[in-house]
């Protein structure tokens, strides 16, 4: 849709009379945003083609037409988690040393930067004392679909894994953890980590902590990252509804 190649606008034309699916939208950044709504809203009158975006974090890029009415009836009755929030920071070690392992719980920890992680990663295997599983854009893709794989079937098998990553374990990837601890992210970013926490809702509540290391400046747009700690002041605990039904005015103040 958008580019300077000659090998991409000769190909243009197949997107007419197309339906087009963009899933999880909300990771365009939001300085973008302008010009994909005009992209989008032409290609659709001229072109004659349909757009259907899939997120269950919906950005108002564009005026859309809701494919699931009264979406609120399906999202308050998912209650499986209990949503803590610490935005005070604090170094990774002290943080670790803090988190008081249950060897009956799996555990994920998910950070913004490749360097955070191998140093989380470092921590806690020498904290917890248990075998940890890394995940990040560092491990090659074949080596993470393994790991990946490996992590479902320890679950499977009613193992309690602890693994560290970064936020590639957002989007596409289905696995499901008792407690999640996320670095501070914009706040769409932290609804989808949230979404690795007791996924399946077959357990007793799962627990998701946002804490502060001081690495989300190095990754996000310090628009996002203001917009979101603006919404989380002075909150120190939600229920899963309350955490989704903050997504709508996050996204309408970015738009403002």
């Amino acid at each position: 849709l958008i580019s300077s190649r000659n090998a991409t606008s000769r190909r243009f034309n197949k997107l007419s009379n197309a339906v087009i699916l963009l899933d999880e939208i909300q990771a365009i950044p939001v300085k973008y945003w302008e010009l994909i709504r005009s992209v989008i809203e032409a290609s659709a009158q001229e072109l004659d083609s349909y757009f259907i975006f899939m997120t269950a974090t919906q950005p108002y890029i564009i005026e859309t037409k809701e494919l699931i009415k009264e979406k609120s009836k399906y999202f308050n009755v998912l209650d499986r988690i209990n949503v803590k929030v610490n935005l005070d920071k604090i170094t990774i070690e002290d943080f670790i040393n803090s988190v008081k392992f249950d060897e009956s719980k799996s555990y994920l920890f998910i950070t913004n930067t490749i360097a955070a992680s191998k140093e989380m990663y470092k921590t806690v295997e020498k904290v917890s004392g248990a075998d940890v599983h890394y995940l990040s854009t560092y491990v090659i893709p074949k080596e993470r679909r393994e790991r990946i794989q490996k992590i479902k079937e320890l679950m499977e098998k009613g193992k309690k894994v602890i693994a560290v990553t970064t936020q590639l374990v957002e989007a596409g990837v289905d696995i499901d953890f008792d407690v999640v601890y996320r670095d501070f992210a914009p706040l769409d970013s932290l609804v989808q980590s949230a979404g690795r926490c007791n996924r399946n809702g077959v357990k007793s509540k799962g627990e998701f902590v946002i804490i502060n290391l001081g690495f989300a400046g190095k990754v996000y747009d310090t628009v996002l990252l203001s917009t979101t700690r603006e919404m989380l002041s002075g909150i120190s605990a939600l229920s899963e509804p309350q955490l989704f039904d903050m997504i709508d005015e996050y996204f309408k103040r970015l738009r403002d």
